[in-house]
């Protein structure tokens, strides 16, 4: 596991990381997997972690993994609970 950038995002109450993990001859590593991995290399809680995305280049044994790992439970379930439903934006009446 290779931090390729963290940032530090104090507003939100979390640090975003850009990350590559290898995964030598395998599938590319289920959610879950990849969660509990993050949580273990920072020493954090495993509900403190959200997974961005994963991104592989097709031949190649590793992934780009784009996360956030926030200071709070706190600030994860205000950022969670504001995402609409379904995700459209509201429109506002001129």
């Amino acid at each position: 596991m290779k931090v390729l950038s963290q940032f530090k995002n104090n507003l939100m109450g979390r640090v975003d990381y850009e990350i590559d993990v290898g995964h030598d001859k395998s599938s590319t590593p289920k959610r879950d997997e990849i969660i509990k991995k993050l949580a273990e290399f920072f020493k954090v809680n495993p509900k403190l972690v959200k997974l961005r995305a994963i991104s592989q280049k097709y031949g190649f044994p590793k992934s780009r993994i784009k996360a956030s790992i926030y200071e709070s439970e706190e600030g994860f379930k205000v950022e969670v609970t504001n995402k609409k439903k379904n995700g459209k934006k509201e429109e506002t009446k001129k």
